[in-house]
């Protein structure tokens, strides 16, 4: 008897959009590129960036969305949570417990503390949609892929769109971009992305179903859950038990009343203070820097090696990179560097008080000499 495959066919497809679902994030998928892998390398990408559409489908104003993210491994596992605060509005709203932790942290100053602290501060990161022009089979569903890029990025694109006096992801008169992916060293941090500006094209008639699928974005700006932000920052918390907690207000305590100022005392003697204890160095966090200075540019440098550098020459400008930062910064406005710049700097020591005049000694004064003759 003949068997019908098709049972079997639909199956198997309902199994791979399933799974496909899964991989992609629910209802998109993500712009991957290829990296090159050998250094001075670099490979290129021309890209669409597309609007993206409201329920009754007409296009937002902005075809990007920026969200604060926290970046976090938890149980062995990344877990990535939108903050709820507003960070452009007098550095956040002090809602997230995450950030308040971090910034708990950083106010102790502990050296143990730094690498978590900066570990869960938010990162910046801006989402649009594109059509990648030279791989059109790669839209699964005929949608739209979701680029994730840096807000260094999205300031050159917001630079073509000013220049141009254009709308980029015009569907009848936009313009196309090419994206350049190059490989500056052998790190994983190594890479660099570029982006340059392209002809004015109009979407082509192929394309144009998938621009009606755009994704509206509005999902991946969504603030996670308070009870699940406290429960992870609870678990990250490196402070012993019985600290101040970093999420639930604090007890008022009634002020006890103002006891009568007491009667005046003589002032102590002074007292000698020993010269001031260096402060320790902090321990070394694994980060790697970059370091570009009037010596030039130089790779794989810890914090105290740039502390040392700064150090060296403190009228010069330090600018230094790592992975996860969106740009340089001056050394200087980098805690872990900040603060072994601290620690290496040489501390002045007090010197002892001026020993008081010797009194005149007692006795009766003796006379003085005569002239040519010699005294009693």
């Amino acid at each position: 008897m003949a068997r019908d495959m098709s049972v079997y066919e639909r199956e198997l497809n309902r199994m791979q959009a399933r799974s496909n679902k899964r991989s992609s994030g629910n209802d998109y998928t993500w712009l991957k590129l290829d990296k090159p892998a050998r250094t001075n390398e670099q490979t290129r990408a021309r890209l669409r960036i597309v609007p993206r559409l409201s329920s009754d489908g007409t296009p937002h104003d902005e075809f990007w969305v920026t969200v604060d993210q926290h970046i976090l491994k938890v149980d062995g596992k990344i877990k990535v949570l939108v903050c709820p605060d507003n960070h452009d509005d007098n550095g956040g709203s002090g809602v997230c417990p995450l950030c308040k932790l971090s910034r708990d942290l950083y106010s102790s100053r502990d050296p143990a503390y730094l690498g978590l602290a900066r570990e869960m501060s938010t990162r910046v990161r801006v989402f649009a949609n594109v059509i990648a022009v030279d791989n059109i089979g790669d839209h699964e569903d005929n949608k739209p892929q979701i680029w994730a890029f840096s807000r260094t990025i999205h300031n050159a694109l917001l630079d073509i769109c000013v220049a141009k006096r254009a709308f980029i992801e015009d569907p009848d008169e936009g313009r196309d971009i090419l994206l350049t992916t190059r490989r500056i060293g052998p790190q994983r941090i190594d890479i660099r992305y570029s982006v340059t500006d392209m002809d004015k094209s109009a979407i082509p008639d192929e394309q144009r179903e998938i621009v009606k699928n755009a994704h509206d974005l509005e999902s991946m700006a969504k603030p996670a859950e308070l009870d699940e932000l406290h429960e992870v920052a609870a678990q990250l918390d490196p402070r012993p038990a019985g600290a101040v907690s970093y999420h639930e207000p604090a007890t008022p305590v009634e002020a006890a009343p103002v006891a009568p100022p007491a009667a005046p005392e003589a002032p102590p003697a002074p007292v000698q203070s020993a010269p001031a204890a260096p402060e320790p160095a902090p321990a070394p966090s694994g980060i790697v820097y970059h370091l570009h200075n009037a010596n030039g540019q130089q790779e794989g440098l810890t914090a105290a090696q740039v502390a040392e550098a700064v150090l060296g020459n403190e009228g010069d400008t330090h600018n230094v990179w790592a992975d996860g930062m969106d740009d340089w910064q001056d050394a200087k406005n980098v805690d872990e560097i900040s603060a072994a710049v601290a620690a290496a700097r040489p501390q002045p020591t007090k010197s002892a008080p001026p020993a008081p005049p010797a009194a005149p000694s007692g006795g009766p004064p003796s006379p003085p000499s005569l002239p040519n003759q010699k005294a009693f």
